[in-house]
């Protein structure tokens, strides 16, 4: 019971992991409002924010009196490098084209199946048509997803916090990311 701190690794980012353990009916908000997670002000800010968001988000939920322990675990990772960042875009462009070649697939098979028996006859035509609409529509897809993904630059920051509560059918969990570029801390 109580706050621990552990450092994380992994392929694509390092930094600290807070880990508070509480009854729920001793987790109190200044708690999470007391715990220092960055020296930089900003970032501690922005990370007690996220905490007690999932704290009172989870809490609400709960009913009145439930003592069942809560582990909030709040990541705090180090900013980006260079490197980082474009490899972090690049696996995200590379989702975009795997999910729009997917829809493709998927799209050009179910338009052959549904197209009238005499255009079924053509083979060259059932495969040109399926094969536009299955095309177009991907290519709406992609462009859909590139557009709306997030870029990523070196000195992002990385916050998550994530929330488990054991006991009743089992532990359950709730997860929620957020970042702050260079220019907002």
């Amino acid at each position: 019971m109580g706050l621990s701190k552990q450092l994380f690794s992994n392929d694509y980012s390092k930094g600290t992991v807070f880990i508070l353990d509480y009854p729920v009916t001793d987790f109190r908000e200044h708690i999470v409002n007391n715990t220092l997670y960055s020296d930089n002000s900003k970032i501690n800010a922005a990370a007690q924010v996220a905490s007690i968001n999932m704290l009172r988000r989870t809490v609400q939920g709960m009913k009145h009196g439930d003592s069942r322990p809560i582990k909030l675990y709040t990541v705090i990772c180090e900013p980006l490098s260079a490197a980082e960042a474009n490899q972090a875009t690049f696996n995200q462009y590379r989702f975009a084209i795997a999910v729009s070649g997917a829809v493709v697939g998927i799209l050009s098979f179910l338009v052959s199946r549904k197209l009238p028996a005499k255009v079924k006859e053509n083979k060259m035509s059932e495969k040109g048509i399926s094969g536009a609409i299955g095309i177009f529509v991907g290519a709406r897809v992609r462009n859909y997803l590139i557009n709306n993904m997030r870029n990523y630059n070196a000195g992002d920051v990385g916050i998550m916090t994530f929330i488990e509560v054991n006991g009743g059918i089992g532990p359950q969990y709730s997860f929620n990311g957020a970042h702050l570029t260079l220019d907002e801390y």
